[in-house]
């Protein structure tokens, strides 16, 4: 499998006052503004967003899938991982490993792992758009 190339231009990404993520049933929904979204995860039936308010970071699950979550995110979103997307605007710190690399975003503990198949794309990208971080 092959990663897909990124183009994204930090300065053209649309900015979303919110949005709704709903549960496969309809049942649940999580409305939050999306600068504020840090990353998600997929979790087998489940999605995992994690997002800040103010200094404080808030986790939830859905009952949904990737697939889905990820065509409701803005181009500043971008898959590291089979299971991962982190929002860039949150990018703080990167950390080399013996294959690809790993990342942390906002004020989130959580290391967020690049696979080997995203990390030229998201390397070339990060020292296009962020060259402070250096990949």
């Amino acid at each position: 499998m092959q990663a897909p190339a990124y183009n994204h231009s930090f300065d053209t990404v649309a900015t979303l006052s919110k949005v709704v993520f709903s549960s496969y049933n309809g049942k649940d929904r999580l409305i939050l503004p999306i600068k504020n979204l840090l990353w998600v995860q997929a979790q087998e039936n489940y999605v995992q967003f994690c997002w800040e308010d103010g200094d404080r970071v808030h986790s939830t699950l859905l009952r949904n899938t990737f697939a889905t979550i990820k065509k409701q995110l803005p181009d500043n979103f971008v898959q590291t991982h089979r299971s991962f997307m982190v929002n860039l605007r949150h990018l703080r710190h990167l950390n080399k490993r013996v294959v690809g690399f790993e990342l942390k975003v906002g004020n989130s503990q959580k290391v967020i792992p690049v696979s080997k198949s995203y990390a030229k794309p998201i390397a070339d990208m990060i020292r296009n758009e962020m060259p402070h971080l250096r990949p």
